[in-house]
């Protein structure tokens, strides 16, 4: 072998040499001729000195600090031969910075971690092998991994192997109680993170819990307040009608038949009959109040005639064109959420006729499965973006509330002189 490396010298292929002087003393050393590898590789070291070179000068010191550690392993003079290891080792690290070769520079920091375990310095062992696990982490990816899984047990087996053999019991059981404090502080860390880690986790599922019963306190008073002012809308529909309609009624029939018991000149004629106009007006008017309060429609006939049937009379009694299209499947819904949508309707287009002077109202009611979505659009004059966001004025906050007690969201997009979109979604 050393004819063969003095012919690549001749031909001046270095880097050829290096390679093979690396390959001759790991050779010589697996067969225990450590002496014999190492004054190879020294013979050959001037090699080095050439900047074409410089690559292979961490894989010499790397194999020449490992042929130290295997020569510790068979010898007396475990210290010295390791201190010699370690000053191998440690050019092998230095210029494996300096090329950026991760490679020796990984396993360098592993192998004189090894050796200053091995002369019992703990405190350079643990230094160097943090190095060795920080630096495997940043480069742990998948095929890195792979590629170097074999060759990295290989090492490990090799240390572990020489940890048995070399180590004496005393610095084993010294190694075995460092390692045990540290998996117990480790393990006393992990488990006081996921003591707090619980701990977070109760206080914000209690927080959420809070937050939940206060919004069904919320949802019950708002339930209590619109079943009163329901029921208050009842009774008074039912007093205008029964009541105060049947008097006007009795009245009007009563002046019908003065009118004929009579005698009156034209003039007096004229005003009696403007009169019994006037109080069929007021029935009229009496009627569709009582029928606001109270809508018929809506019991006997459903959400979908209801609607029609107010969008009907707003039309009939306006100058505002009002059209209704209900989309989606015909699921029934519960009576307490059919009446707040009808609520919903009636105060959206009564704010459009009455506030925003629209020409035009639409009214679109759309079905599905879980859920109902209502959209008013309107080309009136527009809401003030600060009341709309105030939710104050216009019967906005009524809404919001029947919204809120349906579970669903509102949003309200208006603009000067552009008119109102409404679009409301419930979870019914």
């Amino acid at each position: 072998m050393n004819e063969a490396a003095a012919l690549w010298a001749e031909v001046k292929d270095t880097a050829q040499v290096n390679r093979m002087q690396v390959g001759m003393a790991e050779a010589l050393s697996n067969y225990g001729l450590y002496d014999t590898a190492i004054q190879l590789l020294k013979s050959k070291k001037l090699f080095l000195a050439d900047s074409y070179n410089q690559k292979y000068a961490a894989q010499y010191y790397f194999t020449l600090g490992k042929i130290y550690n295997q020569k510790a392993g068979a010898s007396n003079e475990k210290k010295e031969i390791h201190l010699k290891a370690i000053e191998n080792f440690d050019s092998c690290i230095s210029i494996a910075k300096k090329l950026n070769n991760n490679k020796y520079l990984l396993w360098g920091y592993n192998w004189i971690s090894s050796s200053y375990a091995f002369i019992n310095d703990y405190k350079n062992a643990y230094l160097f092998k943090k190095r060795f696990a920080n630096l495997n982490d940043s480069l742990l990816d998948a095929s890195y991994l792979q590629s170097m899984a074999g060759v990295q047990h290989k090492y490990e087996v090799e240390k572990k192997e020489k940890e048995i053999i070399s180590l004496h019991s005393a610095n084993l059981q010294k190694s075995t109680l460092n390692k045990f404090l540290i998996g117990s502080t480790i393990a006393l860390v992990l488990l006081g993170l996921l003591g707090y880690r619980n701990f977070k986790t109760k206080q914000k599922l209690h927080k959420t819990q809070i937050i939940q019963l206060e919004k069904d306190k919320q949802l019950l008073a708002i339930d209590a307040m619109l079943k009163g002012q329901e029921e208050e809308r009842s009774r008074l529909a039912k007093d205008l009608h029964d009541g105060l309609g049947g008097m006007l009624s009795g009245v009007k029939l009563s002046f019908v038949n003065m009118k004929e018991n009579l005698i009156m000149d034209a003039e007096s004629v004229t005003s009696f009959e403007k009169s019994i106009l006037q109080l069929d007006n007021t029935i009229a008017e009496l009627r569709k109040v009582a029928h606001n309060l109270m809508p018929e429609a809506l019991v006997k006939f459903g959400l979908k005639n209801a609607i029609l049937d107010f969008c009907n009379s707003m039309q009939l009694s306006s100058k505002t064109k009002i059209i209704f299209e209900q989309l989606g499947t015909e699921r029934l819904l519960s009576n307490t959420a059919d009446l707040y949508i009808y609520r919903i309707v009636q105060e959206l287009i009564n704010n459009a006729i009455k506030h925003a002077d629209a020409d035009q109202i639409l009214v679109q009611l759309t079905k599905t499965n879980d859920k109902v979505l209502l959209t008013v659009e309107d080309d009136g004059k527009g809401f003030n973006p600060e009341l709309i966001r105030s939710a104050k004025g216009i019967g906005l906050k009524n809404i919001q509330q029947r919204v809120d007690y349906l579970k669903g969201k509102i949003d309200i997009a208006s603009q000067a002189a552009e008119g109102t979109s409404v679009n409301i979604e419930l979870y019914v």
